[in-house]
């Protein structure tokens, strides 16, 4: 997808973007073809230095809180990344917004605050959120923290709980890794193909595909973990077929 600053300087109502970014994870390569609009303004300079923030809020009436740690496998070697580059920041931003006066925060939180739970289709009113990782403590923490504010300092505010987001700059995460192997074996594609409108066990996709077993059963196991194939058992055999919001890839 465009740099989000792309897609807010396509509406006419905006005076101004500001990004505030230290680029350690992105490229300012990235905004090369948004440097001609004379409404974007780009910060070079860290979210850890309130200063830098507060200053460069300054006229804002809007204010959008993308940043975060990129890589959450991270945490398992260096735990405390996620509160230096997750709530830590939050605080400074929502700092910069009562010093300035901003009266809207639009933040981007996570489903990792949701933990896991495999009984449960998760919603907006889940809880008690248990987080199993630094990274969604991290945004179950902020989010308290802009709660807390919009309570005492008149500010609103909206959390968007993304799950795991794909784009075309992306160098790693699930979805990342998932196309990946897809691109590198692409039986499972047609294994979707064949799921497309019909339900067939492991022994029809078998005679079908002409796989061994143990093959069709790991690739109809790793769709089941990316949510792309749901199963069901009827006696000793199981039945296999696309979840009704997922569409067969084509070609």
């Amino acid at each position: 997808m465009p740099h989000p600053s792309a897609r807010l300087l396509c509406g006419k109502a905006w005076a101004m973007r500001y990004p505030n970014d230290n680029f350690s994870s992105g490229q300012e390569s990235y905004l090369t073809d948004l440097r001609s609009d004379p409404r974007l303004v780009v910060v070079k300079a860290d979210l850890k230095e309130k200063e830098a923030v507060v200053e460069a809020m300054r006229g804002s009436e809007v204010v959008f809180h993308l940043a975060a740690n990129p890589d959450i496998a991270k945490a398992v070697t260096q735990p405390d990344i996620d509160f230096w580059e997750g709530t830590f920041l939050a605080q400074n931003v929502l700092e910069a917004i009562r010093i300035n006066g901003v009266k809207r925060l639009l933040y981007m939180s996570g489903s990792g605050i949701y933990g896991e739970n495999a009984a449960v289709a998760f919603a907006e009113d889940y809880g008690p959120c248990f987080p199993i990782s630094t990274y969604g403590a991290s945004k179950l923490a902020c989010e308290a923290l802009i709660s807390a504010y919009c309570h005492m300092f008149e500010l609103r505010a909206r959390a968007f709980r993304f799950a795991n987001v794909v784009g075309p700059r992306q160098t790693h995460g699930v979805g990342y890794d998932f196309v990946r192997r897809l691109k590198a074996d692409p039986t499972r594609l047609r294994i979707m193909a064949l799921l497309q409108g019909e339900e067939l066990s492991v022994n029809e996709l078998q005679e079908i595909t002409r796989l061994g077993q143990s093959r069709i059963s790991t690739h109809l196991g790793q769709l089941q973990d990316a949510g792309l194939v749901q199963s069901r058992r009827e006696g000793k055999r199981m039945f296999y077929r696309l979840p009704q919001e997922v569409d067969a890839p084509v070609g």
